[in-house]
């Protein structure tokens, strides 16, 4: 007869517009959103698949998220905490690059409010570089849920968030991170929308390559007569130079406008990110914009100098001036209530639908910036969001056209030596993995489930399994576990466990682990107490 040790890991680590619930105990989701435009908290918030669709999403069992992940990214990790006894608790965070911690009076997200926050990078246990790390005391009722939110940007270099607190139930005057002794997930929660460009079914026949648009909506092409509708996902702007002033009127009387640009650079979105590069320049940038359901749609301009954005009533262009928005002096990137004229009234946009738009800016000197953001019927009103670029078809009959030979960017990480050709296109020559200028392009991702990374990425957790799985204990939930089978009947005299003992995190490893044996692998009976409490390591070198 066999009998077959299983230890079970239960990883209880030591020490918006959707109606949410308390979730699962000691563990809480971080989700993972790529390519910010610059590593503000206010660009990750502006992203269209923010919140609803993540590019990755891992589980957490302490308020501390993956180090050194990648470059240009945002973060969120929601959910509830708990205290087992009453009494006042200071929180505080620390971080690289933005981090903020909000923590509601109850279990409503309605009610959460700004607790402490970080505008630039600290020591992963610097505690006082900025006084706004740290929270005024907050009363908190044992056994009551409160929920609290996390949100991260990540410009470039190392990259965490972590958030401590102090109270009387642990040591009172040191700082110690949450664990998953004190919070709970999300419940109740609409599911995540399917990944943006996933292939999906609209309904309608007359479309073609329809795809989801990382907001639980599936978007088709529409087939069309008019032949200056251009490739999908295509946003290029021109850029004329030596423009002297900074009103829009200066770009209009350019004797280079609109038929002979300097230069010119493909766009993430209709956003040309902060720069102080040039001076004296105008840009323009037009297309076609769609809607993947038709609503109620509000936009917004932000730009430094002037800058003028118009949307017609149909895809005739000549019909721009129906609806207006712009900047008469200058924004920065996130100030999109300076002026009245930068926001226009909410109107109508049909699905199916191709509606001309037009953006021009002129620059005098400092920094320049532009960008045209929406307000939709399917997302969250309270801020601006990027309009994506699958929603949005190149300009063909543009009178621009720039000297082939020279350089450009194709908005491709994928090619090297972009420059224009012949026929006024930047284009690129495509590379290699390990070959590319651009150095993300370089990165090469691992599989989330490969050998190589069959284990969590951060050294306190570095034997999590890479995913829950069945429990061959049917008394058991799917979890992490190890089984063990010994291949034959013995008597086990003891067994020695070895916890995560490291000089400076005492509190990081397991703290709950369940045994139990059986002799077919089929009946399980749990070993003595079943579930064994580990104490907290004392940091000393084994």
């Amino acid at each position: 007869m066999k009998q077959i040790l299983i230890v079970l890991v239960l990883f209880f680590a030591q020490g918006a517009s959707a109606q949410i619930c308390v979730g699962t105990a000691g563990e809480v989701e971080w989700k993972f959103y790529d390519n910010l435009l610059n590593s503000y908290i206010e660009d990750l918030l502006k992203l269209p698949e923010f919140p609803n669709s993540p590019d990755t999403i891992k589980t957490l069992y302490r308020l501390e998220t993956p180090s050194n992940y990648k470059s240009f990214f945002g973060a969120l990790v929601e959910g509830f905490i708990s205290v087992p006894q009453s009494g006042n608790v200071s929180f505080n965070i620390t971080g690289d690059d933005r981090v903020r911690f909000y923590l509601s009076t109850d279990d409503q997200p309605a009610n959460a409010t700004l607790r402490c926050y970080t505008n630039s990078s600290t020591g992963s246990t610097n505690h006082i570089k900025y006084p706004e790390q740290t929270s005024e005391q907050i009363l908190l009722q044992a056994n009551e849920f409160y929920y609290f939110r996390l949100e991260m940007a990540e410009g470039t270099g190392s990259d965490y968030a972590k958030v401590f607190w102090q109270n009387d139930f642990l040591t009172p005057d040191v700082w110690h991170i949450i664990t998953s002794n004190y919070i709970h997930g999300v419940d109740c929660a609409e599911p995540v929308c399917p990944k943006r460009g996933l292939p999906c079914d609209d309904g309608n026949a007359s479309t073609i390559d329809d795809m989801e648009d990382g907001n639980c909506n599936c978007v088709g092409k529409v087939n069309t007569s008019n032949s200056c509708v251009g490739e999908r996902g295509k946003v290029f702007s021109y850029r004329y130079e030596n423009l002297p002033g900074s009103n829009i009127s200066d770009l209009y009387s350019g004797v280079n406008f609109p038929a002979m640009p300097d230069n010119g650079a493909a766009l993430q979105y209709l956003t040309y990110p902060p720069e102080n590069t040039f001076n004296e320049i105008g840009n323009q940038v037009q297309g076609f914009l769609t809607v993947p359901i038709t609503g109620e749609y509000a936009f917004n301009v932000t730009g430094d100098d002037n800058t003028y954005f118009y949307l017609s009533s149909d895809e005739d262009e000549l019909n721009k001036e129906n609806y207006s928005v712009h900047v008469p002096g200058w924004t920065n990137s996130s100030q999109h209530d300076k002026y009245p004229e930068q926001t226009g009234s909410y109107i109508t946009l049909t699905k199916d639908t191709y509606y001309y738009y037009e953006l021009n800016h002129k620059e005098g000197g400092g920094g320049e910036n532009f960008s045209v953001q929406w307000k939709t019927p399917y997302s969250d009103t309270s801020f601006w969001k990027y309009i994506p670029n699958m929603l949005m078809y190149d300009y063909d009959c543009e009178l621009a056209c720039i000297n082939a030979g020279v350089l450009c960017d194709d908005g491709n990480k994928f090619t090297n030596n972009d420059q224009f050709d012949t026929n006024c296109e930047c284009v690129g020559t495509p590379c290699e993995v390990g070959e590319c200028d651009d150095q993300e392009a370089n990165f090469i991702p691992s599989e989330s489930c490969a050998k190589n990374m069959q284990v969590d990425n951060r050294e306190e957790d570095n034997w999590f399994s890479c995913t829950k799985t069945p429990n061959p204990n049917p008394a058991h939930e799917d979890s992490h576990w190890i089984q063990y089978d010994l291949g034959n009947r013995y008597q086990l005299l003891g067994s020695t466990i070895w916890n995560y003992n490291g000089a400076d995190h005492p509190e990081y490893g397991f703290e709950s682990v369940a045994i139990s044996v059986s002799e077919d692998g089929v009946n399980y009976t749990p070993l003595d107490a079943g579930v064994y409490n580990f104490p907290l390591a004392d940091g000393t070198t084994p």
